[in-house]
């Protein structure tokens, strides 16, 4: 079996028989949806930071208004892309815009479909930014970047909420 990258349990699991007994911890984080909140929730992810973001939304998109707005390099990094256009269909709540950075030049931009950084379409496209929620997870770079955004657009630090992927 070719395990990357070779951490204890890859090592573990590579000699694990059907039967051994394995322990598990749940989620320690503070990275969770606010379901107490009636504001309209933003998430905003790069890369596979969306991960988080797709059980959320199952949790919300009922009730809630919804944004997902995604940042990707290039075309054939993106996956989920049916499944967020098919909540399109299904909720009037939820939008979905994903933005690459580095398209192909055949990429058609649209409302939906940006090119450029991911947390550079949010404050031209949303309205009444400070009585949102953020959820932000990707890069360092963005959510920085976004952090500092919203706290300048008068945005309590209680409704962003952040997880750094890489």
């Amino acid at each position: 079996h070719d395990v990357s990258p070779m951490g204890p349990y890859s090592k573990w699991a590579l000699v694990a028989k059907v039967g051994d007994p394995m322990e598990f911890m749940g989620p320690l984080g503070a990275f969770i949806l606010d379901r107490e909140s009636h504001r309209k929730k933003v998430f905003v992810g790069t890369g596979t930071g969306v991960t988080p973001f797709h059980s959320m939304i199952l949790d919300c998109i009922s009730d809630s208004e919804i944004v997902l707005y995604w940042g990707l390099r290039h075309e054939e990094d993106i996956f989920w892309q049916k499944e967020f256009e098919q909540f399109l269909h299904t909720y009037p709540n939820f939008r979905f815009v994903l933005t690459l950075s580095q398209p192909m030049a055949s990429w058609q931009e649209s409302a939906s479909r940006r090119k450029g950084h991911v947390q550079d379409h949010i404050f031209n496209n949303e309205k009444n930014i400070a009585d949102s929620d953020y959820y932000l997870c990707g890069s360092k770079e963005m959510v920085n970047d976004m952090r500092e955004k919203l706290k300048s657009a008068g945005v309590p630090n209680t409704q962003v909420k952040f997880e750094l992927f890489y």
